[in-house]
């Protein structure tokens, strides 16, 4: 059962990533939801603080800041328990709420701050099979920022 469930999860969770890369934010949300839902029910998994962490990203995209902040906040404290690609990526997440803060202010993004999430997806997508996936498709959202 718990293994259906993390399976479940993460299916959920990559279906969000693709969703929110095709600009589809309600189908994206309501994965990010169901995923976090399933691995936290499974007992946790190492990508739930990147679901998380993506999740706030999508809110942050969207405008809704103050949810995207406390999402980021929770993603924070539960990646000194995950492996150091998934932190890694949580702070990539980090990044991409100071860019929607950037924008939701009406500031161009400035540039560092997106080379700077670029370079950091392109370190970690060679550390870990698992997020290869995940970095492609993130990577592709800030590409068309």
């Amino acid at each position: 059962e718990s293994g259906q469930r993390v399976g479940q999860g993460l299916l959920c969770g990559y279906l969000a990533l693709l969703s929110h890369e095709l600009r589809r934010f309600q189908e994206a949300e309501s994965n990010y939801r169901t995923a976090i839902y399933l691995l936290q029910e499974s007992g946790g998994h190492a990508l739930l603080p990147f679901f998380i962490a993506a999740l706030a990203g999508l809110l942050a995209d969207t405008g809704e800041l103050t949810q995207a902040e406390e999402l980021q906040s929770r993603a924070q404290s539960l990646k000194a328990s995950a492996r150091a690609p998934i932190a890694a990526v949580v702070e990539v997440m980090e990044v991409q709420l100071a860019l929607g803060r950037a924008q939701a202010e009406g500031q161009a993004p400035p540039e560092e701050m997106l080379k700077q999430i670029k370079a950091q997806t392109a370190a970690l997508a060679t550390e870990s099979k698992d997020l290869r996936l995940a970095l492609r498709l993130l990577e592709a959202c800030v590409a068309s920022q």
